[in-house]
């Protein structure tokens, strides 16, 4: 199942895909979408399963979340129960964007106030998400990132890790950014919502290896170092 002992890594997967790993090597970041995902959730760990909360843009269509003193209430409670966060962030495709931004912005003072990882991600928003990313930074993940390494410049500094998908993958503009981004902030992600994400994970793995020129079997070692990183707090 894993290359030398070095378990799956999957900086990105969700709680249904979760489950279908539950007696395999993975090392997971399992990230909410709603508080469906973690108000109620029993387990803050798992051998290496580790848990995000976090309320998703797309969610923030339905009216109950205009309520914001009550979900940003709930967010709090998962942290102090030891939640990282996430899934978060900012989606100019979809509508509701001045919540979106409250909404993210909660999520990343969270982050900074408890010193917790946080997982976002950007849909033509960069701009806006750097609004919003200001000292002291807390430990960030840039979901299924597409872009150049100019794109991915500013948030570098600001010390976020890139996390790439096949979404990434498929974007032209990002091959370069798979090849340049450094070692030490370089992880995958399946996304995976309901699927096993193995399959998915062979194949990024396979291909982003190629575009660095490393093998697998190194690229998963420095993955594994940077999901162990971003644990550690």
């Amino acid at each position: 199942m894993s290359l030398n002992s070095v378990p799956f890594c999957d900086a990105h997967i969700h709680p249904k895909a979760a489950q279908t790993c539950a007696h395999a090597d993975f090392l997971l970041f399992v990230n909410s979408v709603d508080e469906q995902d973690f108000a109620n959730h029993p387990l803050l760990s798992s051998g290496r399963r580790y848990f995000f909360a976090g309320i998703h843009p797309w969610q923030l269509r339905k009216p109950k979340y205009k309520n914001t003193a009550y979900y940003f209430d709930l967010l709090e409670r998962a942290v102090r129960r030891g939640f990282f966060l996430g899934e978060t962030g900012l989606d100019r495709l979809h509508p509701n964007f001045d919540l979106q931004t409250e909404y993210f912005r909660h999520h990343f003072r969270l982050a900074q106030t408890y010193r917790r990882p946080l997982t976002f991600h950007s849909v033509h928003s960069d701009d806006a998400v750097l609004e919003i990313l200001e000292p002291p930074y807390p430990k960030m993940i840039y979901h299924s990132f597409v872009g150049s390494p100019k794109a991915a410049e500013p948030f570098l500094e600001r010390g976020c890790f890139l996390s790439f998908s096949l979404r990434s993958l498929k974007s032209p503009a990002t091959e370069e950014t798979i090849r340049t981004c450094p070692a030490d902030r370089f992880l995958i992600e399946s996304d995976s919502t309901e699927e096993n994400p193995a399959p998915l994970l062979r194949e990024l793995l396979q291909k982003t290896a190629q575009r660095r020129r490393i093998s697998e079997e190194a690229l998963q070692r420095q993955i594994h170092g940077n999901m162990n990183v971003l644990i550690q707090g």
